[in-house]
């Protein structure tokens, strides 16, 4: 009973129990969504969603400029000891990172679009629908670094829940009009961002107030920025691949290709998104370093490897039926591709466990090195491929055998590293 006290005392276990739940949420919402998504749109419609989703994930990606956590950092460490300070900052980080996401949002659309998608009637649409994207994923972003940094993951839980049914409920009453799925996400982001101020309104007012009494004081917003600046860096990386795809798929396949492709990828995040609360959990235990040593690390490898070898030989015969559940030409297009993507995570695994053992020790460059060789090799094998094979597996395959390669050159690295876990300890702390 102790041990449970302590664990519900424990601020590292209750976010991560509310993020794993915020994941599990997500999870289950993105089947429901891009399920009912296919039933009442083309595959065409599907992909040219997935495409400006795309856009805008990325987008947004380029606008966070790492503030996401450097603002967990410096409000979580009290690093800033007054309200006002705190205000300032938030103020200023809002500001500047708004102002990116509108501008990058802006130019990523209209040179997409304008270059690559001329051709669509419908180009201003996707143009304002791109910017709004950015700009209601950014706000969701930006929130939940601060609900983390004053230790209120439980209110991201929430939220997830209020998105979740927004999210439904519009791509259903949605479903008669053009946009559906563009207006589903763009509404489901601006309202439950908006509700969540008004269940913490008077948290907000007391900050708000705060501004207005304090006195001019000045805060290093430069060094603010450059705190989480190489995990922004590698964080833009990873999400480079997912990106490039899209538009290789419509370039090299066709538009309905790639609404098959955002409905196999969506499916097999669900099982990335598990590998990365897993991965998550991992670095959170290695911030523990008493606990730590080559033999901990080895089991802990090991057993989530046999784990998820026992899941994806679950799940690949159940995979016909669950593309079947989405429509018969998702399962004849995306069958084998969606089974690749699902054996892929077995070294998907490997490499977010060395990203977590390289975060936990500040191996900055080891991080970047990471994502850097998987998307290279995943977007050049990709690009080079699709000149003489133009079918998804190519995509799928390139994913594979990007994160083979990295596993490898990881395996190698960590078996050289762990036999003096002690040096590595040594090193960090000095």
């Amino acid at each position: 009973m102790l041990e449970i006290k302590n664990l519900k005392e424990n601020q590292i276990f209750k976010d991560s129990f509310f993020l794993l739940l915020r994941l599990i949420i997500s999870a289950i919402t993105n089947f429901i969504f891009w399920l009912i998504g296919n039933r009442f749109y083309s595959l065409e419609s599907i992909g040219i969603a997935g495409f400006i989703i795309s856009i805008g994930l990325f987008s947004s990606t380029l606008s966070i400029f790492g503030v996401d956590m450097s603002l967990i950092h410096y409000i979580r460490k009290g690093l800033f000891k007054s309200d006002y300070i705190i205000s300032n900052l938030i103020k200023k980080a809002f500001s500047i990172v708004l102002l990116l996401s509108v501008v990058m949002s802006v130019l990523s659309s209209f040179y997409y679009i304008v270059f690559i998608y001329s051709g669509e009637k419908h180009r201003n649409i996707y143009i304002i629908s791109i910017v709004l994207i950015t700009f209601s994923i950014v706000l969701h972003i930006l929130q939940e670094s601060i609900y983390l940094g004053f230790k209120r993951s439980n209110y991201i839980f929430i939220r997830e829940l209020i998105l979740m049914i927004l999210k439904i409920l519009f791509i259903y009453f949605l479903k008669f009009l053009v946009y559906g799925i563009l207006l589903t996400l763009i509404l489901s982001y601006l309202i439950s961002f908006f509700l969540m101020i008004i269940f913490d309104i008077k948290k907000i007012l007391k900050l708000l107030n705060s501004i207005e009494k304090s006195e001019s004081h000045n805060i290093n917003i430069c060094e603010f920025f450059k705190y989480s600046f190489v995990n922004y860096l590698s964080i833009l990386i990873a999400r480079m691949p997912g990106f490039i795809y899209t538009i290789l798929i419509i370039k090299y396949i066709g538009m309905a290709e790639n609404g098959v492709f955002t409905t196999i990828w969506s499916l097999s995040n669900l099982v990335f998104l598990s590998v990365g609360s897993i991965s998550n959990a991992i670095y959170s235990k290695l911030s523990e370093r008493d606990s730590l040593n080559k033999t901990n690390i080895y089991k802990i490898i090991v057993i989530l490897e046999i784990a998820f070898i026992i899941g994806i030989s679950i799940l690949l015969p159940l995979s016909k039926h669950i593309l079947v559940l989405y429509s018969t030409e998702v399962e004849e297009k995306g069958l084998r591709p969606f089974r690749i993507l699902l054996l892929s995570a077995l070294p998907y695994l490997i490499n977010r466990i060395s990203g977590s053992i390289y975060r936990s020790f500040n191996y900055r460059k080891l991080l970047l090195v990471n994502e850097s060789l998987i998307s290279f090799v995943s977007i050049m094998c990709s690009w080079t491929m699709l000149q003489i094979l133009n079918n998804l597996e190519i995509i799928s395959l390139s994913w594979f055998l990007a994160h083979i390669i990295t596993m490898m050159m990881n395996i190698s690295f960590l078996y050289k590293k762990l036999k003096k876990p002690e040096y590595i300890i040594k090193n960090n702390l000095e």
